[in-house]
């Protein structure tokens, strides 16, 4: 796997209003850096979407000699550049990820905020978790840790489709994210269990 994922839609499959979910989907699958790009009103538009260990808006920064406008936050950021700008943007912003990407420690011990089970997370819990929203870069949604966890207690959620799956035969000590009342994202399988 590379350190960046581009496409570029020339076939017009993704609309523009959906480029960010669009970048969003594969950052959630591949962890990396995504840029998606189109021809839309006569020039070259972009979202970009990363993780931890890249500044989307410094990259476009970076590389602002080629873009009309650029703007957004470190993890989620768009421009705008004239359709000849497309080659030496690329080069541009694969000099900067070369030098700037840190690629997340997949050995590294997890992080997460607390250790709960599936059945802690009831309506009144989501209640009082609401009450901290909205999540962000200087809010960060709580990583949750649920030891045992298998494919059988999935049953009464809604899998966030960014979740990683578990096998149907087997436990595991997994992190997840607590996404709406009835919602949950697998982010990692840290143990599986016999």
């Amino acid at each position: 796997m590379g350190s960046l994922f581009v496409y570029y839609d020339d076939d017009d499959v993704i609309p523009y209003s959906l480029l960010g979910t669009a970048s969003t989907y594969i950052v959630n699958r591949l962890g990396i850096p995504t840029i998606m790009l189109k021809h839309h009103n006569g020039h070259t538009v972009c979202e970009g979407r990363c993780k931890d260990g890249f500044n989307m808006v410094d990259a476009f920064a970076h590389c602002k000699a080629h873009l009309k406008q650029f703007g957004g936050h470190a993890k989620a950021a768009g421009f705008t550049m004239e359709p000849a700008e497309y080659d030496p943007f690329l080069e541009c912003f694969n000099d900067f990820l070369q030098q700037n990407f840190v690629a997340p420690d997949e050995n590294a011990a997890p992080e997460f905020d607390a250790v709960c089970s599936l059945d802690e997370l009831d309506e009144g819990t989501w209640e009082s978790l609401e009450l901290l929203l909205p999540w962000g870069q200087k809010n960060p949604e709580p990583t949750l840790l649920v030891k045992g966890l298998s494919y059988s207690d999935l049953s009464p959620w809604n899998l966030d489709n960014g979740s990683v799956h578990l096998t149907k035969d087997k436990a595991a000590d997994c992190l997840i994210l607590w996404r709406s009342a009835n919602q949950i994202r697998i982010s990692r399988i840290l143990d599986h269990r016999d």
